[in-house]
């Protein structure tokens, strides 16, 4: 009877720590939206998740890898570090939204990876370093970029060719060739049989090893082993250049936070 009262007060206090370390995170982050006048912004912020002001979608705080740690002695969550759109631009004329997306990555590995070296570092002065960024696609720190699909009218030709381009000029950046065969596995996946309308969510997970997991409303279709291929597709994010500069300043703004936080 003793030993089965000590379980649960250990497994309580467990879960008060996890939720303690999780409401220090959305206050950090709600700190670093001070300068923000959006009060839709802040009011998110504080419900657990987080506004892509320029197609309304939200982002939860906080990912839950629980299925993918089990034995694993680590964090099983990944926390939200910035959100952003992708854009283009027809002619000059017209801007049409295409997605909404927000980076993910695991404050555990990233403290013990990058916190010596990065910790002391000011958010404004961390946002340029380049070398910043090189870092974190150097270490596997766990990490996720997801995707909301916000455009009506994607077809799955248009995707394939967009992330196959962008992904070539990466990888020839990243390894000195574009000839990858995780290229062609991820090319594989965007059939015309795939449908994802507005507001789908396509989540892309990188997890130490060099494996590249993609999700679609939380179902596998398919996971690269490349470690090469990983870094390419998280560089389109967070390398140079990327899909939105202000979201990249942002991520790194806040994974600055993320490594003073205690």
């Amino acid at each position: 009877m003793l030993t089965a009262t000590l379980d649960v007060f250990e497994e309580n206090q467990l879960e008060k720590e996890s939720c303690i370390k999780k409401q220090n995170t959305i206050d950090c982050y709600v700190a670093a939206q001070d300068h923000s006048t959006d009060p839709v912004l802040k009011s998110s912020v504080l419900n657990g998740t987080v506004v892509e002001p320029k197609t309304g979608f939200k982002f939860p705080m906080f990912l839950s890898c629980e299925k993918y740690r089990k034995g694993s002695p680590h964090s099983s969550w990944q926390e939200l570090a910035g959100v952003g759109e992708r854009s283009i631009s027809i002619l000059m004329l017209k801007t049409i939204k295409i997605y909404a997306f927000g980076f993910y990555i695991r404050p555990d590995l990233l403290k013990i990876q990058l916190g010596e070296k990065y910790s002391r570092v000011s958010p404004g002065e961390i946002k340029h370093n380049s070398s910043f960024y090189d870092d974190l696609l150097r270490f596997e720190l766990d990490m996720t970029v997801r995707l909301m699909v916000y455009y009506k009218g994607v077809k799955m030709n248009m995707v394939r060719s967009a992330f196959e381009t962008s992904l070539r000029n990466r990888l020839r950046k990243i390894k000195g060739s574009d000839d990858d065969d995780g290229l062609r596995s991820f090319c594989s996946y965007f059939t015309e049989g795939l449908s994802v309308p507005r507001g789908s969510v396509i989540d892309f997970h990188w997890h130490p090893g060099g494996q590249l997991r993609t999700e679609l409303e939380g179902r596998e279709i398919g996971t690269i082993s490349s470690l090469d291929f990983c870094r390419a597709f998280f560089d389109l994010y967070i390398g140079d250049p990327p899909v939105s500069l202000k979201a990249k300043h942002e991520i790194g703004e806040k994974l600055v936070h993320m490594l003073r936080a205690g």
